[in-house]
């Protein structure tokens, strides 16, 4: 019961794991062989798997498909030492493609700030991650630090790219000052109030996820804004408050809200944001998906919004 919403693409490796908190073993592999819906796939298993009680065991993904590639540009603002040791760590991420110089267009940029510390940028914005502070990459924690930033970044991205296109008999629209902006690119500076006005037209009740997204590396559930269930037939008034923080440049950030006909899981794998335990039983993840992939007909309407603050 997970699929492409979830993160799974056709070729990721699969492990099934133990729920028992003394074994972090993997009791088996397997890979992704077939895509059914955006929440329901087919694994196949490299190995036997004899034991029927599959409630003493969870799913997590191992390592994504070689069609996922995340894109990343070393800047000439990098020490020799430093070039080095990003190449050096960039080897133990496989979807991590490093760019030419002169190659347009790309996912990550790593700069070099004084003092020898890196910083992390968005390739499409030239803006540096909110929240990350520089790292040093002479020891251990930097370096890891490093990779774990990459691994959010990459979840993110990919979660940005989602498009699901049933739409239910939901309307959507946004409101700011009470004036209807464009629902896809909404621009005023620091901290500004939106009002979400939300009608389901069908005589079935659906199932509400909300999150906010800021360039990239703060996720947040939105549930304190947004009700998690709307009924058949209902209207529902949303108000949210986005701004910056006074340490941090503003930028651009994402609200996406999901209407499906199922109760959904959603988490984000290897993200900085993700607390769950790694025995979390049955994890669904959002971390990978093909952004040429278009799903529609599965239960599942999502809206975007893009908010630029300057």
């Amino acid at each position: 019961n997970a699929g492409p919403i979830q993160g799974l693409a056709i070729g990721d490796k699969i492990g099934i794991y133990s729920n028992d908190s003394n074994s972090k073993l993997v009791a088996c592999i397997g890979y992704v062989s077939k895509i059914i819906s955006a929440t329901k796939c087919q694994i196949k298993l490299d190995t036997l798997f004899s034991d029927k009680n599959y409630l003493k065991y969870h799913i997590r993904k191992i390592l994504p498909s070689s069609s996922n590639i995340f894109s990343i540009k070393l800047d000439k603002s990098l020490s020799t030492k430093n070039k080095k040791k990003v190449k050096e760590l960039l080897k133990l991420k496989p979807f991590v493609v490093i760019v030419d110089s002169k190659q347009p267009t790309y996912d990550l940029v790593v700069n070099q700030v004084n003092d020898d510390r890196i910083i992390l940028v968005v390739g499409s914005s030239g803006n540096p991650f909110k929240k990350m502070p520089p790292l040093t990459l002479n020891d251990t924690i930097g370096q890891n630090s490093l990779l774990k930033y990459i691994d959010s970044a990459n979840s993110i991205y990919q979660f940005l790219s989602f498009e699901f296109f049933d739409n239910l008999g939901i309307e959507l629209k946004i409101l700011e000052s009470n004036i209807e902006r464009d629902k896809y690119s909404i621009n005023r500076q620091n901290r500004q109030q939106y009002d979400f006005d939300v009608i389901n037209n069908s005589n079935s009740s659906y199932f509400v996820d909300s999150w906010y997204i800021d360039e990239f590396m703060n996720i947040e559930p939105l549930n304190e804004y947004f009700s998690t269930e709307i009924s058949a037939k209902a209207n529902k008034k949303w108000s949210l408050g986005i701004g910056c923080q006074p340490q941090f440049a503003c930028g651009t950030s994402w609200v996406y809200v999901f209407f499906t006909k199922e109760d959904l899981d959603f988490y984000f794998a290897d993200s900085l944001t993700d607390k769950r335990s790694v025995l979390n039983s049955n994890p669904k993840i959002i971390q990978q998906l093909d952004s040429s992939k278009k799903y529609i007909g599965d239960g599942i309407y999502l809206v975007k919004f893009r908010i630029d603050l300057e």
